[in-house]
């Protein structure tokens, strides 16, 4: 669908807002609305799409550091995603003037509680045996917009861990 118009996904009607753009060469992001809330539309290119393992885990899991995953499918033979929007975008966000809106972080008290959350987080994913493996400044997210509580997100490259194993590693990770 084009800005402006409607599209069904599972059955549920979303209006389109927004494009934000490219994302890492594998989607495009939309912010959508559905009965008055904001989500993110992650629509993967052909010969895009993230482990259907992962995504059975995310659904429906719900942790304040982590950008929830409220549903996923296929549209017109492309993966897509319905994710939680973050208010306040993503540690490497810019402004218009193309200056980073929240780096560098000068505030040590705020470096500190950007990574408790990240941490909390990630013991959250790896106590349920998700491996997130790119966590980087534009995968992690503010769930509100003056940029304070923290999320991480895109799991697209995630891993289970597997059984018996501490770490678990392919040629695609790029982030340990």
């Amino acid at each position: 669908g084009a800005i402006g118009g409607e599209i069904i996904l599972n059955d549920k009607k979303y209006g389109i807002l927004k494009a934000i753009g490219h994302y890492s060469g594998e989607s495009e992001l939309y912010v959508v609305e559905a009965a008055g809330k904001k989500y993110i539309l992650k629509c993967y290119y052909p010969n895009f799409r993230p482990k259907e393992s992962i995504l059975k885990e995310l659904k429906g899991l719900v942790h304040e550091d982590i950008v929830s995953l409220i549903d996923y499918g296929y549209y017109q033979g492309r993966f897509f995603e319905i994710l939680e929007y973050a208010k306040g975008g993503s540690l490497l966000d810019t402004n218009p003037d193309g200056t980073y809106r929240y780096i560098p972080i000068r505030d040590m008290q705020r470096l500190k509680q950007i990574i408790r959350e990240t941490v909390n987080a990630l013991q959250f994913c790896h106590s349920r045996g998700i491996v997130h493996r790119d966590i980087k400044p534009q995968n992690i997210f503010f769930a509100n917009s003056d940029g304070t509580d923290i999320q991480i997100g895109d799991f697209g490259i995630s891993s289970m861990l597997d059984e018996g194993l501490s770490k678990h590693l392919t040629g695609q990770a790029r982030t340990e």
